[in-house]
């Protein structure tokens, strides 16, 4: 594996591919001690460049940097295909934003009020968090928090990815924890609980205790879930399905390098494996991706996973660079 001194010398050299930029950053964000701000600079232009940074990403730059100038009104720079910019308006736009991610960096990325733990892919790593709370991360996965973190009534944890918490009570009855991700927020007094965001769904899974759920930037009134259930939503559909009850085993599993699944469409399944490792997926036709199955499946060694999750679905399961082809048997029947 690059170390992070050759990363940067491939960076200023122009010579990084994608999957090298993003793995910079992940290196600097898990050791943000040492890294000058050009450094910085450099990487999240090349990032722009090579348009691994979405709209959403640059909605957020721009209200981090307007909060920190005293504008609470966030404003959108709206990315346009290359074909319908001007070569003029695209060198402006180019500079803007490039200005406001290097002041986002310096201030929010590289400064050391913040405390970040990342799992790398494949990997499954445990955090014993300030106030003795414990997470076990899946891998792809990161969680960051304040360093003063503990002193605060509401003890916050943003969460990227997958991660199970068991969260130690003070018994006071007024010191919070909450959980947030890119779509909703966990809060909870004292319990254990699993959370999943990955790409555009969201699950929430109470093994034992309270907790409340509520989405972001909306009026619906919270949902407490009672141990045992799972809460799910979908952003992509912007739904949020009813609280329902599930074995603790399925929901939890991964924590022993296993995956376990009733009557779950193939879909899910592979999200569940392919997240954590990394990995996108495309299933040949919509009826495959939607058919049900029950197995278990062993995550420590990605390729038995793979050749037995072919095997159970009757399926052929190619791994293309980061990305798994799914497709039908020719014979159509199951192996």
């Amino acid at each position: 594996m690059q170390t992070r001194e050759e990363l940067i010398l491939k960076l200023f050299a122009g010579e990084c591919s994608e999957e090298e930029l993003k793995l910079l950053l992940q290196m600097i964000r898990e050791d943000q001690s040492g890294t000058a701000p050009e450094v910085m600079d450099e990487l999240f232009k090349q990032i722009k460049e090579s348009e691994t940074v979405g709209q959403a990403t640059y909605d957020r730059v721009w209200k981090k940097v307007a909060e920190r100038a005293g504008n609470p009104k966030q404003q959108t720079i709206e990315i346009r295909p290359l074909w319908r910019r001007s070569r003029y308006v695209l060198r402006i736009a180019a500079a803007v934003i490039l200005i406001l991610v290097s002041l986002f960096v310096v201030q929010y990325f590289l400064n050391d009020s913040w405390v970040v733990h990342q799992s790398v892919a494949g990997q499954v790593k445990e955090v014993t968090l300030p106030d003795g709370s414990l997470v076990t991360l899946n891998g792809n996965s990161s969680i960051r928090y304040l360093k003063n973190w503990s002193k605060d009534p509401t003890r916050t944890v943003q969460l990227e990815g997958e991660a199970y918490f068991k969260v130690r009570n003070f018994g006071d009855g007024t010191t919070k924890f909450e959980v947030v991700t890119s779509d909703l927020t966990v809060e909870v007094l004292g319990t254990s609980f699993n959370v999943m965001s990955w790409e555009e769904e969201t699950g929430v899974f109470l093994e034992e205790g309270e907790i409340n759920v509520k989405l972001d930037n909306s009026d619906e009134r919270e949902v407490r879930l009672e141990p045992g259930e799972l809460l799910r939503y979908s952003a992509k559909e912007k739904k949020l399905e009813p609280p329902r009850r599930v074995a603790n085993e399925l929901e939890v599993s991964w924590k022993q390098g296993m995956l376990e699944f009733v009557e779950t469409p193939l879909e899910d399944i592979l999200q569940r494996l392919a997240s954590p490792n990394n990995l996108s997926y495309t299933i040949s036709n919509e009826a495959l991706a939607k058919r049900e199955f029950t197995l278990r499946i062993p995550t420590g060694d990605m390729g038995t996973a793979l050749d037995l999750l072919s095997r159970l679905t009757g399926t052929n399961i190619e791994q293309v660079n980061d990305e798994l082809v799914i497709q039908e048997n020719a014979s159509g029947e199951d192996e």
